[in-house]
């Protein structure tokens, strides 16, 4: 947002007009918040505890995303006098002495959207939430791997700016009267709170709060300094709000919230489970894994059906819509991303390939004790297709989500994620999701997603061939 010379407003890509004989304009009405209310003061010390909580993975906030504010005030309508008498407050030499007539500003908007989520707004919002400790996705200030991380969100919250008054003073020379294009000014907004649930692609709740900024002292970006300020007024009344807060606790006592998505079932052939050791397969396992390479990196995937699909983690595939996957005997296919979920880390992909020999998936999750074989490309591309081996350790539960685990002291690196967890008789039992490290290798507490919940949440349905009819 800047001031031009000819008085015009541009909160970003909105613009307002300045009508122009003797300046006639009183005050707009505006509500000062107490500044000793709770929701404007923040304990300085309090906030650095919840802000370093929310940076270190310890919230007790689901996370969440904001994407991006849009503006609902209607083209024309008056938002900033410039009072002839100045305002209360406000600073500045001989307080719009040129002004005449009616000295307004209009909402000339040129577009709706006001900011994006690492914009001037967007940082604002994103500040306040963190120091009241909540878990934001996305970090704007952030310089690598920002849409990886925003991709973790279970809510994306977006914000409608519903009505905007304020009050300005522009500053005069004192000696010649000339405008001096600086400008002091006070801000009030209202905003529309919209948190959408990307699982269920519904919102789930609406929200409205207020906020005000103010900018005591005339600068070049006064007027722009109290509208960004108003912001950051407005989220944290959001951010105090208990019926906010309880939304976006995080489930306690193991329960969940996530459910799989709701799409048209795909439709994959049951496989004929293998019944010798894994070594008579081991060949077949090796040319059914592949490398997935991404805007976030690489990671693992196998083949499920002869039909191109494979599956993978989300964190592998990003964001994106299309990866590169690359077969052990060097082929490279363009992989289309059909499906995700996000608190599952699971995604599908298919490439345009027909044949290959599926791995057989097995439903039944293996027992503690059993032994369990990974297969991969830890840390790099060049160690594609290593095999390594463990037992199961234990059944857990994700602290974050709440969904089931398998916990195995199979070794497993980063270049893992996505890959196959095969059973003694080499039938897929689980995939490769994460571990728990000490510098820069593992320490055998890994974890792998049970392959039967990993179809379930992306609505993936196993048959035998003779019903299948669109195979």
């Amino acid at each position: 947002m800047r001031l031009h010379p000819i008085r015009t407003f541009a909160p970003l890509t909105a613009a307002a007009l300045l009508l122009t004989a003797c300046n006639t304009t009183a005050p707009m009405e505006i509500n000062r918040p107490d500044p000793e209310t709770v929701e404007a003061v923040v304990d300085q010390e309090q906030a650095d505890g919840l802000t370093q909580a929310a940076l270190f993975g310890e919230s007790e906030f689901k996370p969440l995303a904001f994407t991006a504010a849009i503006s609902g005030v209607r083209h024309g309508t008056v938002v900033m006098h410039f009072p002839a008498n100045g305002v209360d407050g406000l600073g500045g030499t001989l307080c719009n002495y040129r002004h005449q007539g009616e000295s307004v500003w209009e909402w000339r908007a040129t577009g709706k959207l006001i900011g994006n989520w690492d914009g001037e707004v967007g940082k604002m919002v994103h500040s306040a939430l963190t120091q009241r400790g909540f878990d934001m996705a996305g970090d704007p200030d952030a310089m690598f791997e920002v849409r990886d991380d925003r991709a973790r969100a279970e809510y994306l919250l977006g914000a409608r700016l519903t009505k905007m008054v304020g009050n300005g003073c522009e500053e005069h020379h004192w000696w010649d009267g000339r405008p001096m294009g600086k400008y002091s000014a006070e801000v009030q907004i209202e905003v529309e709170w919209i948190v959408y649930d990307p699982l269920r692609k519904e919102p789930v709740e609406v929200f409205t709060s207020e906020g005000y900024g103010v900018q005591k002292r005339p600068k070049q970006t006064g007027v722009a300094d109290a509208f960004f300020d108003a912001w950051g007024g407005a989220t944290e009344k959001l951010a105090v709000n208990p019926n906010f807060v309880k939304l976006m606790l995080a489930d306690q006592g193991g329960t969940f919230r996530s459910q799989p998505l709701d799409d048209e079932p795909i439709l994959v052939e049951a496989l004929e489970l293998r019944d010798l050791p894994i070594r008579e397969y081991m060949q077949k396992i090796l040319d059914s894994t592949v490398t997935i390479r991404s805007g976030t990196g690489i990671g693992s995937g196998f083949l499920i059906s002869r039909d191109g699909y494979i599956l993978t983690n989300q964190h592998v595939t990003g964001d994106a819509e299309v990866v590169a996957v690359v077969f052990r005997n060097g082929i490279e296919a363009r992989g289309e991303v059909l499906r995700r979920h996000t608190q599952r880390d699971v995604a599908l992909i298919r490439v345009p390939l027909t044949g290959g020999d599926p791995i057989p998936l097995q439903l039944s999750e293996p027992e503690i004790t059993e032994d369990v074989y990974a297969v991969g490309n830890p840390l790099t591309e060049e160690l594609r297709s290593t095999v390594t081996r463990g037992v199961v350790s234990a059944k857990r539960r994700s602290e974050r989500t709440g969904l089931r685990l398998i916990q195995a002291d199979v070794d497993i690196q980063s270049g893992n994620s996505g890959g196959p967890l095969l059973d003694a008789r080499g039938n897929v039992a689980a995939i490769s999701v994460s571990g728990v490290s000490a510098g820069a290798g593992s320490i055998g507490l890994n974890f792998f997603i049970p392959i039967a919940s990993a179809l379930e949440f992306l609505n993936i349905q196993t048959v035998e061939r003779r019903n299948a009819a669109t195979f």
